[in-house]
């Protein structure tokens, strides 16, 4: 599975998963304006990767096949599994 991921301008160290590229209908209103303009920071076959350095792999290709979308959050203070959209 191809993932791109793409970072927020508006909010340091947020990552956003797709399965496909500029697929951005699939996020959440609420969180496409919260995170403002998305670009493309790097794609990668998640099938060949066993670790991702800051996710679970698993946990990433479960939200892309449930949510159509995987949400990175850099930052220690927040746990993304934690927030609702």
């Amino acid at each position: 599975m191809e993932v791109y991921v793409y970072s927020s301008d508006r909010k340091s160290g947020y990552y956003v998963y797709l399965a496909n590229k500029d697929a951005f209908d699939v996020i959440p209103d609420a969180l496409q304006s919260a995170l403002g303009k998305l670009s493309l920071a790097l794609s990668f076959d998640l099938n060949a990767r066993k670790k991702l350095a800051q996710e679970d792999p698993e946990k990433v290709r479960k939200n892309l096949e449930q949510n159509g979308f995987h949400i990175q959050i850099s930052d220690p203070l927040l746990n993304p599994d934690q927030i609702s959209f």
